[in-house]
């Protein structure tokens, strides 16, 4: 039965005892078929109902002799009912029904509004006798007696407290900030017997301070008006504040946000005069765990075609982390899908050691500075894009002795960006396979170099980088890959792609300890490359500086001190050794010493590589003690100190050929011309030798 539309007389009505029965159903257990046009129909009117079941009267109250009391406002009325059941109350706004005492626990009110009819606040609420409440808005209602706790708050909107939606983006008439925090200190936690709350975001929400998301656990916000042109979320009003976040999300678990978007009504100019962050994941490393929670669909700052508000910034960061206890807090396994951020100066700032464990799907940026800033941590990336980028696509660490990163990258896509795909500090294990890169271009001039950011990746400290790049495909700007004026061990895997499209820079042209590992597959990574015979090879090169990129497939390099031979569990070893010793201050005289430098096995022979020996003897002899260059003698002039540094070869080696050497054995070095003269000195003494092992090779005890 529906009441929508009913035409009411002053006259009462008398309704047929099929009308009349239906009205238990409409109410029963707060279920009801046409709730709106009831109660539309009841307000302020007479009623009877025919056969005397059910009296409605007017705005005093709404008697039936069996289950329901309906009621404007009490008092008034001379009928007297049986009372024993749970009643049913009508109430037109809040305020009316905190006047309205309920009759018993479960008693049940409905209310058509929070201010006025129908503006969103409007629900069903039961009684709780002698009941208390520091709320009193939304979700609890104190009446004399007892409490009104609204019946289902599994599913709630900020309108129940008070927000107004905005008309535009330029809206600035509703500041709804106070009935957002308000309704998110109401959220209970859930139990056992209760479903997790879901807020019902059903519009775009002017805010002028911090709205706080604070210890909620399973909550999920869902943006409902996306399909409008506003979309849903929250916008920032107030003038720009650049130490204040618009969303402060604080010791959550499993918190959701689905289709909401984050920005402000005006740009700045700088970066620094912006908003501090879009959102802020904050924890209490000594309380609780933050972890788990879930963005999808949001959209951080402008928007294209629908009301971008032009260049500029809107936050500093679009992510950002902080801990408030501690230095460092927990903030782990957090999922961003679907997230797109537009004039933001860092899309995500994880600046955190316990902040790991983050998975990225389907993300961008869009006209930013940088897509991620980290300190330490683990991420993995599936599908992302940047564009348009002015800054570094990922600024991985910053203390070169603390910070530890592994990015894993799967799928990337870039266009116009002006500088570095990666600036590396301190340790990282960076691998990006499927990589579509567009970087380094002159933001006046995008087919040419940008001159203030020339490189593909740099390397800023001596801690080891490993980066791996698989199947890399490069645009208009070749890439070069700079290790770094303080370079220490690094490695660079390139797997397809054309084998001269990476130049490798070495400020410091020492590094024999750096590695570039290629491995061109036939037919290369991109369809645009004309490759020949000698952009690819079928085994896995090792490169040495200084990084000739035409592979050998005749060489198979490997980087080991030891090669152990001999079959598992069946055979004694042989390990192939070099021992390579480094050689830091000579003193002034005419031999140097190196105790015990040879250990006992097969030995090949020892050779010698100098960076630098102070000037004084013309040559070095290598040799044991007894004879002075048994394993050759090595020119001390600058031909000699190449870079890398040539070693001593066989073809100077007096000694008859390998020998068994049972116990260990010294090396001296020998001046020729003029004595050492003292000093710091750079040079590595390298021992080569075959050792017998009297053990079988377990691969679980290889010792």
């Amino acid at each position: 039965m529906s009441f929508s539309g009913s035409t009411i007389v002053a006259t009462p009505i008398a309704l047929t005892s099929a009308q009349a029965g239906r009205i238990p159903v409409i109410y029963g257990d707060g279920m009801h078929d046409d709730a709106e046009g009831l109660q539309a129909a009841l307000d302020g009117r007479d009623f009877v109902c025919a056969g005397g079941g059910v009296v409605l009267r007017g705005p005093h109250e709404v008697l039936d002799d069996s289950r329901y009391y309906i009621s404007k406002t009490l008092g008034g009325s001379s009928n007297t009912h049986a009372t024993t059941a749970p009643k049913f109350y009508l109430s037109a706004t809040y305020a009316d029904a905190r006047l309205l005492a309920g009759k018993a626990t479960g008693d049940t009110l409905m209310v058509l509004g929070r201010t006025a009819q129908g503006d969103g606040g409007q629900g069903l609420f039961t009684w709780l006798a002698g009941g208390s409440t520091s709320i009193d808005d939304g979700f609890q209602l104190a009446a004399t007696g007892g409490i009104w706790q609204r019946a289902d708050t599994s599913y709630v909107t900020y309108e129940m407290f008070g927000a107004v939606a905005m008309t535009s983006i330029s809206d600035v008439s509703h500041d709804s900030t106070a009935a957002i925090n308000a309704c998110h200190l109401a959220i209970p936690l859930p139990t056992a017997n209760t479903k997790p709350t879901k807020v019902l975001v059903q519009g775009f929400y002017g805010i002028t301070s911090t709205i706080n998301f604070e210890n909620l656990l399973g909550v999920e916000f869902i943006g409902t008006a996306n399909f409008a042109e506003l979309g849903s979320g929250y916008v920032w009003i107030a003038p720009h504040s650049n130490s204040t976040h618009a969303l402060f999300i604080h010791q959550c678990r499993y918190l959701r946000m689905r289709g909401l978007r984050i920005t402000t009504n005006s740009m700045q100019t700088a970066r620094t005069k912006a908003m501090l962050s879009a959102i802020c994941l904050s924890s209490d490393y000594e309380t609780s765990i933050q972890e788990r929670c879930t963005f999808e669909d949001v959209v951080i700052g402008n928007r294209d075609c629908y009301d971008r508000l032009g260049a500029g910034y809107m936050f500093q960061y679009g992510f950002t982390t902080q801990a408030i206890t501690q230095t460092t807090g927990n903030n782990d396994f957090h999922l961003f899908e679907s997230v797109r951020q537009q004039n933001v100066g860092v899309g995500w700032n994880n600046q955190h050691i316990q902040a790991t464990g983050w998975a990225f799907r389907n993300c961008k940026t869009f006209m930013c500075d940088s897509f991620l800033s980290v300190k330490s941590s683990r991420l993995d990336f599936y599908n992302i894009e940047a564009d348009i980028m002015g800054g570094a696509i990922l600024i991985i660490g910053q203390d070169p002795t603390a910070d530890s990163n592994r990015i894993y990258i799967n799928g990337y896509v870039s266009e116009k960006n002006a500088a570095e795909f990666a600036i590396i500090t301190g340790y990282c294990d960076l691998t990006v396979e499927n990589g579509g890169f567009d970087g380094n271009r002159n933001p006046r001039n995008y087919g040419v170099l940008n001159p203030a950011n020339p490189y593909f990746i740099t390397a800023l400290s001596n801690t080891t980088a490993i980066i791996r790049l698989i199947n890399p495909t490069f645009y208009v700007i070749p890439p070069q890959v700079d290790f770094g004026t303080g370079s220490s061990l690094r490695h660079l895997i390139v797997k397809g792609a054309r084998s001269n499209t990476i130049a490798i820079v070495n400020h410091r042209k020492s590094g024999q300890d750096q590695r570039i590992v290629f491995n061109w597959e036939p037919g290369g990574g991109s369809a645009g490359y004309g490759l020949t015979d000698i952009d690819w090879c079928p085994v896995q090169n090792l490169i040495y500086p200084p990084y000739s990129t035409v592979p050998n497939p005749l060489l198979h390099e490997i980087a080991t001190p030891t090669v152990r031979l001999g079959r598992r569990n069946v055979s004694a070893t042989v390990d192939v050794n070099s021992i390579a010793i480094g050689i830091g201050t000579i003193p002034r005289g005419t031999t140097y010493t190196v105790r015990n430098a040879i250990p006992v096995g097969l030995l090949l022979g020892v050779s010698l590589h100098i960076n630098s020996i102070p000037v004084g003897p013309t040559s070095i002899k290598i040799g044991d003690g007894t004879t002075d260059d048994r394993w050759g003698t090595k020119p001390n002039v600058s031909g000699s100190r190449a870079n890398p540094p040539e070693a001593s070869l066989v073809a100077g080696f007096t000694d008859a050929g390998p020998v068994y050497n049972k116990s260990p054995l010294d090396v001296v070095l020998t001046a020729v011309g003029n004595d050492f003269t003292g000093g710091s000195s750079t040079a590595t003494l390298t021992v080569h030798y075959i050792d017998f092992g009297q053990r079988y090779y377990n691969p679980n005890n290889s010792g």
